[in-house]
């Protein structure tokens, strides 16, 4: 085999550069001059075995020896650093990765960022079931996905021999869900000996603490007929929380901050100051310091300290914003906001096969994960003037028992002006409103703890036959998977709250104080469950009833927070079940060769439930109700593929070194969904050997998922960006049409007739409405085409570059659109008043009620095109002593647009989906050591396309570049070290992008450090 050759199929097979494109060729021509033919593999992209490792649809290959350079921990991080999977950036950190609020710390990919429900993983190329909770979110603010998502988590590094990836085509081969792309994942095959390694990393800032250890061991049978392999892993890594971290810690915001020249400005930390963590006090219900209310007669703002006294309340520089400050004493978000999920797993697999007679094999799996995650902090409870309902401001009398008399002593000299006439003096207080974001009302549960156990196993055989000169080969499996996730949390029981706040005296026992409904039986409501609706036994609300003090930080007794606290526990189970049968041959030659086909059946049953207790189902807690959910679908495909080569080298004919065509053709039959068709066909051209045209054109479909189908309606809540508030009005794809359609108002919608002094409410109050599912939900479906060149010059030796155009238009796509979303469709929209905008309401004075303010659900209503351009490049070469291998990947997207009802959404050239994503990999590897050097480029771009010129100084953010690094070194043949350091140079996000929000794209975690120890018995 010639030196090319073996150059070839080293990096694009064994992967040695890392990250590979999926290149070879199907021959080569040999020192003399004569054609070799390499070994048949099969690849992804294909159930045809063919010689090489070409695909038709831009392909990459991720390698294990790479995850294990990198110390990656779950390899679809390793993914999500690639420029073909979702925004640049981290993937540690809560709400990057679209998992449910009830699947804290799973990992998804994402390929082009096209949603990760739209990207179908596979695992030895068969369907590994999903644990992606079928539950809704409380706020459709947050972006979650809803699908069969496989998280990463599951899946042991340590027994990944490659990671397979293509774009495009996959769905016509491998079934419903691959509309973006395919990612298959193949495991250690034959693997004998004992592999034992672990690794401890930490960050720069001594956080992020991981420690993990794997053990794989495998052996062959005596007669060499069979092999079994198990692996083992444990990993256990530390979180933190956004303020843990100093350049989060700062606190940057984007406010108004009066400059005449932007409408928002860069501020150092933000606080909330309309709440205090102990409780700031005032005359009336609202406290808006920003806009003078909430202080008393002589213009003091108070709270209390934790102590129980009264003191001064720093409400900090104000803004022109009714919540947010410069400095002060409010909320302080990075103090309670997650950045990183603490999360355990231990992960046990075998893998065996066994030749149980001539041709045939038997084959099974055996997976057995289990995972913990945890949130560090949750947001507290509130209580505000803003806020409706259970969270409104608390009214106390200025003599409340549980005030400390110093307390009392300063209320009774305050006053306040009532009646807003300023000719008129202030009256003495009676009583007192608290404003308090309640942090300290926590109990160790009240932070969600996620369990997730999952059991997979897959059995079957497959062999080989032979029918004249045809060889065949065939398989039949069985593929069993159950995930079962479950959640628990404290919540605030509203009822066992307001009894607790009701104090008075006890008349048995005089200066001792207790709650009314526990001294005073005739208080107590008729109705048995209570004034909230609640039928739950409780039979303790009553007697156990303890009194609640809020006044300071640290009041609460532990008594009265385990009193007022439910422990909430949710649990889902996702099932999946898949029958499968395949076979592939020849059908007939052709002058170039073989013309090869595949055909297959399976039957795959998806089940999901989720269940959840009667309280939280009722909404009794702060968080709105949420719906348990049950249903279950069965998908028929049949399926069948072809490659047919026409012409090959050898036939010699000028200007056609080689040319091929394949396709593929797949019913889906969905007993929800319907019936729908799947396909593809392609082609495959080199006018000489260095050079390969390729191209395709496919239809994909993407099923609905369970929760798409069967999520009950059930109550929610929103923030929303107002495309009529004052900072919005001039944005959007076409600012005129907004602006008009904000003035003139329509579809039973008020006219807001001077939107530059409008200041919408939601934009930082939220409101509440109503989310859903929707059985008439049909399949998604995309038409898709790719073509690009392959160049291999035979004098440049071992180098290999691929460029590919990729294009996607996705129709019926379902969505369940933000408020925000459905408030732009509506305003955005030249054909207003259109559909969208009845799915919200205003007041007559234009803003949004606190109660039914929207519903919002799944529908097939939205389009996506995504258009782009990607480049692979692999170059392998000696190198003095050594091994030099290169690989890059570069994406230059060109359209990345979302179309609702006509009103387009363009997010390419935003900073979520920059032009340009690129990364590099040069690892130079000798007998001893190695290492390996990988510079990342996460393009700029600006906040958004939409945002008015005037809205910042900076609307966008510039190039950012990352590098990562590993060195091993061999002390004998058997044992290894190993050093990494991720963010070499510590670059981290900017001011900017995190005042926007954004900063979850980029690296958060700053540089980080990870030492290995590696023993091989081979």
């Amino acid at each position: 085999m010639s030196n090319y050759l073996k150059a070839c199929c080293v990096a694009a097979i064994a992967g040695s550069a890392g990250v590979s494109p999926a290149l070879a060729q199907d021959s080569t021509t040999g020192t003399d001059g004569s054609r070799e033919v390499i070994d048949e593999i099969v690849i992804t992209g294909s159930r045809i075995p063919r010689a090489g490792f070409d695909t038709l649809q831009p392909a990459l290959v991720v390698d294990g020896q790479y995850l294990q350079d990198r110390s990656f921990t779950d390899v679809g991080s390793a993914l999500n650093e690639l420029p073909a999977f979702g925004a640049a950036g981290g993937n540690l950190q809560n709400g990057s990765n679209e998992q449910s609020a009830f699947s804290v710390g799973q990992v998804f990919v994402d390929f082009f960022g096209l949603g990760s429900q739209r990207t179908l993983t596979l695992v030895n190329g068969r369907r590994f079931v999903s644990s992606n909770t079928p539950a809704t979110t409380s706020t459709p603010s947050v972006v979650t996905a809803s699908g069969l998502q496989v998280d990463t988590n599951n899946i042991p590094v340590s027994l990944i021999d490659r990671v397979e990836t293509i774009a495009v085509g996959g769905a016509p081969i491998y079934g419903a869900d691959a509309i973006a792309g395919t990612v298959n994942i193949i495991m250690k095959q034959d693997f004998e000996g004992m592999d034992l390694r672990t690794n401890y990393g930490i960050s720069d800032e001594d956080q992020m603490e991981e420690t993990s250890f794997s053990v794989t061991w495998g052996i062959n049978s005596g007669d060499g007929k069979g092999n079994i392999v198990v692996g083992i892993e444990h990993s256990d890594r530390q979180g933190m929380i956004q303020s843990d971290m100093p350049h989060l810690a700062e606190g940057w915001q984007f406010r108004d901050t009066g400059d005449q020249d932007y409408s928002e400005t860069l501020i150092p930390n933000g606080h909330a100051n309309i709440v205090a963590n102990g409780g700031a006090i005032s005359p009336g219900d609202s406290l808006v310091p920003n806009v003078g209310l909430g202080q008393f007669g002589d213009g003091s703002y108070l709270q209390f300290a934790p102590d129980g006294s009264l003191v001064p309340y720093d409400v900090g520089t104000a803004v022109n914003n009714v919540v947010w400050s410069i400095g002060g004493d409010g909320l302080f978000l990075p103090d309670v906001s997650a950045l990183a999920t603490p999360l355990k797993r231990t992960l046990i697999t075998a893998l065996a096969r066994y030749e149980i007679a001539p041709n045939i094999d038997a084959f099974g799996e055996v997976w057995v994960t289990e995972s913990s995650a945890q949130e560090l902090v949750r947001q507290p409870s509130y209580q505000s003037g803003l806020f409706g309902d259970e969270e409104f401001a608390l009214q106390f009398p200025i003599d409340h028992p549980f005030l400390t008399p110093a307390a009392q002593a300063t209320l009774q000299g305050l006053t306040w002006d009532d009646d807003g006439d300023a000719n008129t003096a202030p009256v003495p207080i009676q009583s007192f409103w608290l404003q308090r974001s309640s942090g300290d009302m926590s109990l160790n549960g009240d932070r969600t703890n996620a369990d997730n156990n999952l059991t997979r196993i897959v059995a079957g055989l497959q062999g080989d036959f032979g029918v004249g000169n045809r060889d065949f080969s065939w398989e039949v499996a069985f593929n069993r998977g159950r995930s079962v996730g479950q959640a628990q949390f404290a919540e605030v029981d509203n009822q066992r709250f307001f009894y607790a706040l009701d104090v008075i005296e006890d008349p048995n026992n005089p200066g001792q104080f207790g709650c009314r409904v526990a001294l005073d039986p005739s208080s107590r409501p008729s109705d048995p469950g209570g004034p909230f609706g609640t039928n739950l036994p409780q039979t303790d609300i009553y007697s156990g009833c303890v009194p609640l003090n809020l006044f300071g930080e640290g009041m609460p007794s532990q008594e009265a927070i385990e009193y007022i606290s439910v422990t909430e526990i949710s649990r889902s189970i996702l099932e999946q079940t898949v029958w499968s049968a395949n076979i592939t041959g020849d059908l007939f030659d052709l002058p170039a060769g073989p013309v090869g086909f595949a055909l297959g059946y399976e039957r795959r049953e998806e089940e999901g439930d989720f269940e959840n207790s009667g309280f939280s189902q009722l909404g009794l807690g702060r968080a709105e109700a949420v719906l348990p959910i049950s249903g279950s679908y069965v998908s028929k495909e049949i399926y069948a593929e072809f490659y047919a080569p026409v012409i090959s080298p050898d036939m010699d004919i000028p200007f056609i070194d080689n040319l091929s065509f394949e396709g593929a053709w797949r019913n889906l039959d969905n007993s929800l969904a319907g019936d729908d068709e799947a396909w593809t066909i392609g082609l495959r051209y080199s006018p000489i050997e260095d050079i390969e045209l390729r191209g395709n054109i496919t239809q994909s479909v993407r099923a609905p998922s369970i929760q798409e189908l069967f999520l009950p309606q059930t109550g929610t809540s929103s923030f929303a960006s107002d495309p009529c508030d004052a900072n919005e009005v001039d944005g959007g794809p076409n600012p005129a049409i907004r602006r008009a359609n904000c003035v003139s108002g329509g579809g039973g919608l008020p006219a807001i007739p001077d939107p530059d002094n409008f200041t919408s409410g939601v934009v930082n109050a939220s409101v509440n409405g109503i989310q859903g599912g929707n059985l008439a939900l049909l399949n998604e479906t995309a038409d898709a085409y790719s073509f690009g060149v392959i160049f291999r010059p035979r004098w440049v030796e071992g180098l290999m570059v691929s460029v590919d155009y990729v294009d996607f238009d996705i129709q019926d796509a379902i969505e369940s659109f933000s408020l925000t979303q459905v408030m732009r469709g509506c305003y955005d929209s030249p054909s207003f008043p259109n559909t969208l905008c009845g799915q919200f309401t205003r007041e007559a004075d234009g803003q949004l009620p606190s109660n039914d303010a929207f519903q919002v659900g799944f529908v097939n209503a939205g389009q996506r095109t995504f258009k782009a351009w990607q480049m692979n490049i692999l170059y392998s070469t000696a190198l003095w002593n050594g091994q030099l291998d290169i690989s890059g990947n570069v994406l230059n997207t060109k359209e990345d647009k979302t179309i609702v009802l006509g009103a387009p959404d363009e997010d390419a050239g935003e900073i979520t989906s920059p032009d340009w994503q690129a990364n590099m990999t040069f690892r130079y590897s000798t007998d001893r050591w190695s290492a390996m050097l990988q510079p990342r480029m996460l393009g700029g771009g600006v906040r958004s396309l939409d945002d008015a010129p005037n809205r910042f100084p900076h609307n966008g953010e510039g190039t950012v570049m990352l590098y990562n690094g590993a060195f091993q070194y061999d002390l004998t043949d058997d044992i290894g070290l190993q050093f990494n350091i991720n963010n070499i140079t510590d670059e981290l996000p900017s001011r900017k992008v995190i005042a926007w929000g954004l900063d979850h794209l980029y690296d958060n975690t700053g540089r980080y450090y990870r030492v290995g120890f590696t023993w091989q018995m081979m």
